[in-house]
């Protein structure tokens, strides 16, 4: 989309892997940190269940929040997920491993 020029003037969401590459190469196009992003006909999202998120808020949009939520039901989803809402960023998950580590490692008797 942004190689098509679709994204000009507007923001978008990737999955957090790819964001680094695309802002090299598009620096004018902002990225979003939320879950998905909906500008005009443009839908973008951070992949996976954020995919799903935006899907059942489209849903939501035209035929109701009660039949989107039962429609998230059959994916076993315990909630339908805002686009406002920040993707969990695979460097902070590790991060917090490695802290996790680190303090065993402190804890640990010698």
């Amino acid at each position: 989309m942004a190689r098509a020029g679709l994204l000009k003037d507007k923001s978008c969401t990737l999955v957090h892997q790819c964001c680094t590459t695309f802002a090299e190469l598009y620096p004018n196009i902002t990225l979003q940190e939320n879950l998905y992003t909906i500008t005009d006909n443009l839908l973008t999202s951070a992949g996976g269940t954020a995919t799903l998120d935006m899907l059942l808020y489209l849903i939501g949009q035209d035929h109701g929040r009660d039949f989107a939520h039962h429609v998230s039901q059959q994916f076993l989803q315990e909630r339908i997920r805002t686009s406002q809402e920040i993707q969990t960023t695979p460097g902070r998950y590790y991060l917090s491993l490695r802290l996790q580590h680190a303090r065993k490692m402190i804890e640990k008797p010698t």
